[in-house]
């Protein structure tokens, strides 16, 4: 028991001194408070209205501060988008270019190919329906233009099915009218072109 004594001493005393000092802060915070209410009843409107201006001026120091950080934000926004407009333009111009060069390499390849333009295959066209058209005047034959193979895809022919009974005979096909035909021509002879004298 007697080591229990000191020791219970020794926390009474800490824990005295502990509220005595809670005891003094909390006297102090009291006086402080009854300091501002005086404080505040003797000089109340006037400091009232001098924190009301000390909040107009804070308000309008804070606008001007974000108006500021606005307008930075669009003009780096607006240079942003130049710079986007730039690189875009630059991008597009050098794709041009780059499709230029690729056509004119693929040009040149497809003529040391021997392989005919499209105004080459235009112009033989426009020949051939001369040619046609001539050629319908002089024998009185109307020619047909034959169908480009890219306009008709090739028709894919039927599945044949087993035959379970005997063919019946076909019936006989109308004739067609013939063509008037022209008068047999001589066979072509090759065009010799002249040559000068030597």
């Amino acid at each position: 028991m007697a080591t229990k004594k000191p020791v219970q001493k020794k926390v009474e005393k800490e824990l005295n001194s502990w509220i005595g000092e809670i005891e003094k802060y909390s006297r102090q915070i009291w006086l402080a408070g009854l300091g501002a209410f005086s404080k505040v009843s003797k000089d109340g409107n006037s400091l009232f209205d001098e924190l009301v201006k000390d909040g107009e001026k804070a308000q309008k120091l804070a606008k001007t501060n974000v108006n500021k950080q606005v307008e930075a934000v669009k003009t780096s926004v607006d240079s942003a988008k130049s710079k986007v407009e730039e690189v875009k333009d630059k991008a597009v111009g050098k794709w041009n270019e780059l499709e230029e060069a690729f056509d004119k390499r693929l040009n040149s390849a497809i003529s040391r190919l021997g392989v005919p333009s499209h105004n080459e295959v235009k112009t033989l066209q426009a020949k051939v329906e001369l040619l046609a058209k001539q050629i319908e005047k002089l024998t009185g034959v109307s020619i047909k233009p034959a169908k480009s193979a890219a306009a008709k895809p090739a028709a894919k022919a039927p599945a044949r099915k087993p035959a379970a009974k005997p063919a019946a005979k076909a019936p006989a096909r109308t004739a067609r009218p013939a063509a008037k035909t022209a008068p047999a021509k001589p066979a072509a002879t090759p065009a010799v072109t002249p040559t000068a004298p030597v």
